[in-house]
């Protein structure tokens, strides 16, 4: 596939690319629909929908809600077309200004492609300014992941927390953490998350095994993931004490941002709560390893 075949298998939302023009061309051959919505002026969720509804011609009926717009771009029954590209200009101002309301625009988009996808039908959203997943994407058929993962927490030696924000959830931050592949021992799978996700080598370091572990109901978007009918996760956590200085590589696909922050503000600025109360565990682990009561 090349970085302009606009299948439905590809359907989803993505951070606009730099081949935007000839993406334009190849939609226009291939009789889809481009619409483009340019929010350099949209600095409500008001002036998001209203800008939305007029790109994409909605009818007068148009409920200016998130539901709406969920209906609305599942539908485009007065806009014939062998499928839709959505681009999103000039969305930074308006990123700021929804907050965390731009995540619920974002996760009606890709329910949106998801519905189409499933009927077959190419429905693609490209946003500017935006960090989301690179076009173009690795569509390779992959299995169902594993409701067994890793939560892997990375720190220093005096309670400073490595945070990872995720590609595909803008402000959304985490520790190391990833599902397990079939075969592997949970320890593999720490190893290969860590090193996939920081470039952080694991046998340079002591891993520990916190024996602690957390069923969590998997956020209905991510359900697509796994086999139909999985609603839950088992989640391990290990902790990983590192030098202050250690070099991070993120993956870009997956992580677009990584900050040291002590222990309080990490478990603060993590969006899961699992993650959160692992990370209020650093001080005891840490006086743990070495004899210490916490504090001291």
């Amino acid at each position: 596939m090349t970085g302009t075949d606009l299948t439905a298998k590809r359907s989803d939302v993505y951070c606009t690319p730099s081949e935007a023009d000839a993406l334009h061309a190849h939609a226009l051959a291939s009789h889809l629909a481009w619409i483009e919505a340019d929010l350099a002026d949209a600095r409500s969720k008001a002036q998001v929908l209203a800008t939305l509804a007029a790109a994409c011609g909605f009818p007068a009926g148009f409920g200016h809600n998130w539901d709406a717009l969920a209906d609305s771009l599942r539908d485009f029954s007065w806009r014939p077309a062998g499928g839709y590209v959505l681009r999103l200009r000039n969305s930074a101002a308006a990123q700021r200004a929804l907050s965390a309301e731009w995540n619920t625009l974002l996760d009606v988009l890709r329910e949106a492609a998801r519905d189409w996808k499933a009927r077959d039908k190419p429905f693609f959203v490209f946003v500017d300014d935006a960090k989301l997943p690179a076009w173009p994407p690795d569509v390779s058929e992959k299995p169902h992941k594993v409701p067994i993962s890793v939560l892997v927490v990375v720190h220093t030696a005096d309670g400073k927390v490595l945070m990872i924000e995720r590609a595909d959830r803008p402000g959304f931050w985490q520790s190391v953490t990833g599902s397990q592949d079939a075969g592997e021992t949970l320890r593999e799978t720490a190893v290969r998350e860590l090193f996939e996700e920081t470039g952080i080598d694991a046998s340079r370091h002591d891993l520990v095994d916190w024996g602690k572990k957390n069923v969590y109901e998997i956020y209905p978007h991510w359900r697509y993931r796994y086999a139909p009918g999985i609603t839950h996760n088992t989640e391990h956590v290990f902790g990983l004490e590192v030098p202050e200085l250690t070099e991070i590589t993120l993956a870009p696909r997956e992580h677009v941002a990584y900050a040291w922050l002590p222990w309080r503000d990490a478990a603060e600025k993590a969006f899961s709560w699992s993650n959160a109360e692992a990370i209020r565990e650093v001080p005891q682990r840490i006086a743990a390893a070495r004899g210490t009561p916490p504090g001291t």
